[in-house]
């Protein structure tokens, strides 16, 4: 009768460290999860990077252009000759000057949180011992007071 409790116990022992395992381990269900969260997190990073290149790529393509750099002397506030400059004030007396912001500046968050890695296996095994241990106590105090 012994040997059946023992056998039990440990088959208990080995059924909830694998399963424990399996959810809360190194490769388990929780890290992978965490992992598919931070690839599709990264993935949109890498799109967004990429479609920042791009602009950036155009923008060097397009520098030397005439449009452009007519365009970025507009902006800077140059006139071309023969065109008329105005110039504008507000009711303190200075001049109203629209501040354009820098087109290739573009600043990309990175993801602040790491991803769970998961708990160790000694932890597992100390939990699994924990959980085991109470189940048979637990057990064996409901059925030594059924049989009173």
């Amino acid at each position: 009768m012994t040997r059946k409790y023992i056998f039990l116990f440990i088959v208990a022992l080995i059924t909830s460290f694998s399963l424990l395992y399996g959810i809360f381990g190194n490769k388990g269900v929780v890290v992978n999860r965490a992992l598919e969260r931070q690839l599709s997190v990264e993935k949109e990073l890498l799109k967004v990077q990429e479609t920042q290149l791009g602009t950036l790529e155009r923008l060097y393509e397009e520098v030397w252009e005439r449009d452009s750099l007519l365009e970025k002397g507009k902006r800077s506030g140059y006139a071309q000759r023969g065109e008329v400059v105005y110039y504008f004030f507000n009711s303190q007396g200075e001049s109203v000057v629209e501040r354009v912001e820098n087109e290739g500046e573009m600043v990309v968050n990175a993801p602040l949180k790491a991803p769970f890695k998961g708990l160790s296996t000694p932890l597992i095994a100390l939990i699994s011992f924990a959980l085991v241990t109470v189940t048979a106590v637990l057990i064996k105090v409901i059925s030594s007071r059924r049989k009173r």
